[in-house]
């Protein structure tokens, strides 16, 4: 008796889809970059970050 198994769904990528919507909505186009890791204080003597994406994994 061997039951049908259900079809996997495709994993998806939602971090990629996360991104790219931000992407698209220009959400951090003034954001700050001081050129290291701080708080929102160290960051705003930054200069503007014409970087896409920053990330920080893990978590």
């Amino acid at each position: 008796m061997s039951a049908e198994k259900e079809p996997i769904a495709p994993a998806s990528n939602f971090i990629r889809g996360i991104i790219d919507r931000d992407l698209a909505e220009n959400k951090y186009v003034t954001k700050k970059w001081a050129g290291s890791p701080g708080d929102a204080t160290h960051q705003a003597s930054g200069q503007t970050d014409f970087a896409k994406i920053r990330t920080r994994f893990p978590p």
